[in-house]
């Protein structure tokens, strides 16, 4: 089996499994009246958008094998096939909906923090801050993405990043990764402070606190 096998089977398990919990929030909040809170909607947005990102990519895949190695292709004299390029538009469309599906799952956490800690008035105004932070990455690395070069059909015209149309996009990358790590980072750490301060015994702190900070894995 190649790596591009495998990553497509794991992908595949990984949207699977997501699909099967989404699935279950929706129902248990439906089966226990709970009704669904903008948390339950913003998780299913990163669902479908993860779902369409997949989809994008295996169809991309299927019409150029290779486009993979294409995109990455640094010969300034390769000219595109139509093959070529209608891999790299697939995979672009993908890379502007990765900032959704990221971005509206970390907002969906904060909604479920500020139903869960809405008693901590503190609590609540860091989830603002957070929340904002992360609309403003979202944003922000999404209109980043969509103006990578200009004019835009240089994405998928031209082998390598023509610094007279388009940005350095591996420093973008980059960058938009250091960035999120730290949102990931804050926002795992968030409600660890609040259940320090729960009415509990040390065991069942340690044990609250470790069911929120699974999200590390």
């Amino acid at each position: 089996m190649s790596e591009e096998d495998v990553t497509t089977d794991v992908g595949a398990i990984v949207v699977v499994l997501a699909a099967i919990a989404v699935g279950l929030r929706f129902y248990s909040r439906y089966f226990t009246k709970a009704g669904f809170k903008w948390d339950d909607w913003l998780v299913l947005v990163a669902l479908v958008a993860t779902i369409l990102t997949d989809v994008l990519v295996l169809y991309a895949t299927s019409v150029n094998p290779d486009g993979a190695e294409v995109a990455s292709n640094t010969d300034p004299n390769y000219q595109y096939t139509p093959a070529d390029v209608e891999f790299t538009k697939l995979s672009y469309i993908g890379t502007v909906l990765y900032f959704t599906i990221t971005s509206a799952t970390k907002v969906s956490i904060l909604l479920m923090y500020n139903r869960l800690f809405s008693v901590d008035i503190s609590f609540r105004r860091q989830v603002i801050i957070v929340a904002v932070a992360v609309a403003g990455f979202w944003i922000g690395c999404t209109v980043a993405d969509l103006l990578n070069c200009i004019p835009l059909e240089w994405t998928w015209n031209n082998a390598l990043d023509d610094p007279r149309y388009c940005f350095n996009y591996n420093i973008f990358w980059l960058t938009s990764g250091i960035v999120e790590a730290c949102l990931d980072i804050v926002i795992i750490i968030m409600p660890v402070r609040v259940v320090i301060g729960l009415n509990l015994n040390k065991s069942k702190k340690l044990a609250v606190a470790g069911v929120f900070l699974l999200g590390v894995l």
